[in-house]
């Protein structure tokens, strides 16, 4: 988003604008997926297309399993 901003004759802010009509990474663990350049410019990380998406697996009777491939072979 955008907003101009005024400081005289007193402060005022006009109407804000959207910038940008796409996906963005903005936050990331190690960075914020985003930068200015010196020329004004954004430079913006879009995120993977190919990645896939994070999975939780559940594994039951877990401490069995573990137990089992521990055994001593007989």
């Amino acid at each position: 988003m955008a907003v101009e901003v005024r400081s005289a004759p007193g402060l005022s802010a006009g109407i804000p604008q959207k910038l940008f009509d796409d996906v963005f990474n903005v936050k990331g663990a190690t960075h914020t997926g985003w930068d200015v350049a010196p020329d004004g410019r954004f430079l913006m990380e879009r995120p993977d297309s190919t990645a896939q998406a994070p999975c939780i697996q559940v594994i039951e009777h877990a401490a069995d399993e573990i137990a089992r491939r521990l055994a001593p072979a007989n």
